[in-house]
């Protein structure tokens, strides 16, 4: 079944009380409104979910909580899933339990599952396309095999190289890849949503004992920038993807460690109303909007 992610996201939100809508739906999955509207009818009429619309939240909820979803058949990329909420579940906190979680999705995706009770669950938004690269590259790692990579370099352009995948890590809530790179002959960090393609190769490479432990993570440790921006609560949901941030009404601190990043979200965001620091955030903001503005009057 197709929809079948949608609807097992839809049936968590309700269960966590956030009253998810049919526009809920299709903005997190980028579908339609008509095609989020119509899970939302095979949820209930085909799997007789108890709906129940709550004009205040503007969400559904269930009548009857007991209810849930059949059980289905664990596909391969679904396991592929699994596998990356352990790695996400791990990187959250090194503490037992959430060492126990990741232990759980680990043996789930390997068709064990086993039952932990007293563990609060921190929720994650993930995607398959996120798994299926966490799941690759992973096995470059442990197969010592090159990946044929290509990849955004921020203001930089596109590049594309072969690497050799040393480590995967996740830092203020962004994946990232420290590699060697062979187009540059030398290291390099790469954030996984600025991979544009990969392929494992069949061919292996040597591990650089020099490479091992290397501070690559230096440029992620270091205090994160902050920035001051006043929108509304949608853009706080916007925020809570990718960023850190403090709120005080509706102001929001924000920490960042790469300003494309955070240029990139006000530029598509419509949910901000002014950049309250820093200048020269406010200035490059305004100087690249300009540099549209002026081709866009160009081409009349």
């Amino acid at each position: 079944m197709s929809n079948l992610h949608r609807l097992q996201w839809f049936d968590q939100e309700i269960r966590m009380n956030r009253f998810p809508n049919a526009n809920a739906l299709a903005n997190q999955f980028e579908i339609s409104l008509r095609q989020a509207q119509r899970d939302v009818e095979y949820l209930r009429n085909s799997l007789n979910a108890p709906l129940a619309y709550d004009a205040k939240n503007r969400g559904y909820g269930y009548e009857d909580p007991a209810f849930t979803l059949p059980n289905v058949y664990i596909t391969e990329e679904e396991k592929r899933l699994l596998k990356y909420l352990a790695y996400r579940y791990k990187e959250f906190s090194k503490t037992d339990k959430m060492n126990r979680l990741a232990q759980l999705f680990n043996r789930i995706g390997s068709d064990e599952i086993e039952e932990l009770e007293g563990i609060t669950v921190p929720h994650f938004s993930v995607d398959f396309r996120s798994s299926n690269l966490y799941y690759e590259l992973k096995k470059s790692m442990k197969m010592k095999r090159k990946v044929k990579i290509t990849f955004q370099q921020g203001m930089f352009g596109i590049l594309a190289s072969i690497a050799h995948v040393y480590y995967i890590y996740r830092k203020h809530e962004v994946d990232y890849i420290d590699v060697f790179l062979e187009e540059k002959d030398g290291l390099d960090t790469i954030r996984f949503e600025s991979v544009i393609e990969y392929e494992v190769l069949n061919e292996t490479f040597e591990i650089q004992p020099q490479l091992i432990k290397q501070p690559y993570e230096m440029k992620i440790k270091k205090q994160p920038f902050l920035a001051e921006v006043k929108g509304n609560s949608l853009f706080e949901e916007e925020l809570d993807s990718f960023f850190s941030f403090e709120k005080n009404e509706d102001h929001y601190k924000i920490e960042y460690n790469d300003e494309e990043e955070l240029l990139q979200l006000l530029m598509k965001s419509m949910n901000w109303e002014k950049v309250l620091s820093p200048n020269w955030l406010k200035n490059k903001l305004y100087q690249r909007l300009q540099n549209i503005m002026e081709k866009l009057n160009m081409e009349k």
